[in-house]
């Protein structure tokens, strides 16, 4: 075994556990994930991994170790190791330039997966990394990312709940890249108004002997509301009725009636800082309800607000 592995945990993802590594063979760190699902999700992701090593601001796998004794599981992917802090920590303090900076990256990086007919299906903060001293970004984990095949249903229950779209809590099988759009929105939102969560529901659990089942319907429930508490109740109902036929309604039952919020209403004195008319007007075309009618990465890319990015 030419890796010496950290006993402490960086990471956790849907498919897996993170640790450093030192290879004792060119004493260089590394990073790896011991993937803990069945064999054919593995392969899925080490094939989307080696299509997408070409992306910008990504890892490439470097080495793939099969040893069942040693970690339990057939398959140990190892990855370069990037110095970075924690999201969390970073957005408290990200200047205007540093958030187009880091936002921008991300669409770089969703136009190629995109351009490679993959959805990644998990943008949120933990999957992006960035050096707050050299300003780069990597996107990770793409345990859960699939191709999108038009007129292919997928299961709708994936992703991240206060990230997740609007068309998956209404059982849309039928979604293309705009989840990936809709990600990236709620992720420019809550750095410009230095909000942990956007769209979070105020709602609180007064009965705490509910199953688990019962507890996902509140969750999802109460997400959806919550966008439609920003979004607007009639735009909701509106998509909601324009693909009907295709949609599950179990959770439309928790939305009240509430009518749409402008984004201005966000700024106080806490992020006027971070906030201009260009980055109100991109997060506009981002998240929007309708997801035919979000932008595209590219278009993204090509918005006024990221024009001192693309001029450095």
């Amino acid at each position: 075994m030419k890796y010496t592995i950290s006993p402490t945990q960086i990471g956790k993802g849907h498919a897996g556990t993170v640790y450093k590594a030192l290879n004792k063979e060119n004493n260089k760190m590394y990073v790896i994930k011991i993937i803990n699902s069945k064999t054919n999700k593995v392969l899925r992701e080490i094939r989307t991994l080696k299509e997408l090593q070409d992306a910008p601001n990504f890892l490439p796998i470097r080495d793939i170790l099969i040893d069942p004794e040693k970690f339990g599981f057939p398959f140990t992917l190892v990855f370069d190791h990037f110095h970075s802090k924690p999201i969390e920590e970073i957005r408290k303090t990200l200047t205007k330039f540093q958030m187009k900076k880091f936002i921008y990256e991300i669409f770089r990086t969703l136009d190629y997966v995109h351009s490679k007919g993959i959805m990644h299906r998990d943008i949120k903060f933990p999957n992006v990394l960035m050096n707050p001293e050299t300003l780069e970004v990597k996107v990770i984990d793409f345990g859960i990312s699939e191709y999108y095949l038009p007129g292919k249903q997928l299961p709708s229950k994936m992703g991240t709940l206060n990230y997740k779209a609007p068309e998956l809590f209404l059982g849309y099988g039928f979604y293309d890249y705009s989840i990936d759009i809709w990600a990236a929105g709620v992720m420019l939102a809550e750095m410009m108004f230095r909000k942990k969560h956007v769209f979070q529901s105020t709602k609180k659990f007064e009965n705490v002997n509910l199953s688990e089942k019962e507890m996902k319907l509140l969750r999802n429930g109460n997400q959806l509301d919550a966008i439609a508490g920003i979004m607007g109740t009639v735009d909701l109902l509106q998509y909601a009725s324009k693909y009907q036929d295709k949609m599950d309604f179990k959770y439309l039952k928790f939305v009240g009636d509430h009518k749409k919020v402008n984004w201005k209403d966000f700024v106080d004195r806490s992020n006027e800082d971070l906030v201009d008319n260009e980055g109100l007007d991109l997060l506009g075309k981002l998240l929007v309800i309708d997801h035919t009618k979000r932008i595209t990465a590219k278009e993204a890319m090509e918005h006024k607000f990221f024009d001192e990015i693309k001029d450095r």
